[in-house]
């Protein structure tokens, strides 16, 4: 980054939050995708405790049903997680959606260096025209072939108001460049901060939803599991009630 001294500091601190929240939502999902892989695995290492328990039931008598029922319990709570997850897949796209505004952010800050740098290569062009001309008509002009020659042999006096009105042309179209870049920028500025509050106001309240959303569903597979295992436990209660 580029020109900080010359830059708003509401884009520098702009850059700096879309890079932060990019990082914290790259470890969010890192971490979350970690998570589920876990729980999936956990899940489906009761498929393995299912089956045992259909197979032990072969071996008992009275315990031989309980322990069937048991197993069926357990091979759809081993399944159940799949779909779960595929919901969570979905929640975690939509998060995945707020790393392309902060993209989007960083564009912007990056087109507003560029405005910078033009208007300061415009306002750098216009002094650099104004000196030479100063110089010029004060007689101070750098050395060169044409210096030395009107040192040394004169120059004439029409040809130098001649010279001094063209450097004047030059000067006022580099003044109008620099009108223009100054517009150019601070037209962007507006409109880009604009777009900033908007993506804060949008942002907040989507992320907001989205671990709402999230937490329900974990509410949804936490009583699903408290359901499964329930039944699970009844199986060997020694007054069964119909399920």
């Amino acid at each position: 980054m580029q020109h900080e001294k010359s830059k708003d500091k509401r884009f520098i601190d702009a850059y700096q939050y879309a890079t932060d929240l990019n990082q914290v939502l790259h470890c969010v999902l890192r971490t979350r995708a970690k998570l589920a892989d876990r729980i999936y695995q956990f899940y489906l290492s009761h498929n393995q405790l299912g089956r045992l328990f259909s197979h032990w039931s072969t071996t008992e008598d009275k315990l031989g049903d309980s322990l069937q029922r048991a197993g069926h319990f357990i091979d759809s709570y081993s399944g159940q997680i799949e779909e779960y997850l595929h919901e969570e897949d979905a929640l975690m796209d939509f998060l995945k959606d707020q790393s392309s505004y902060c993209d989007a952010i960083k564009s912007i800050v990056e087109k507003h260096e560029e405005l910078v740098e033009d208007n300061t290569k415009q306002e750098t062009k216009l002094g650099v025209k104004r000196t030479a001309r100063d110089d010029y008509a004060n007689h101070k002009m750098n050395f060169s072939v044409y210096s030395l020659k009107s040192k040394l042999f004169g120059e004439n006096e029409e040809r130098r108001y001649a010279k001094i009105e063209s450097m004047d042309s030059d000067i006022n179209d580099a003044v109008l460049h620099c009108q223009n870049s100054d517009i150019r920028l601070k037209e962007f500025n507006k409109n880009a901060l604009i777009e900033f509050d908007i993506y804060k106001k949008m942002k907040e309240e989507q992320i907001r939803e989205i671990l709402r959303s999230y937490c329900l569903l974990q509410v949804r597979i936490a009583k699903s599991a408290l359901k499964s295992w329930t039944n699970i436990r009844d199986c060997f209660s020694l007054e069964q009630t119909p399920l």
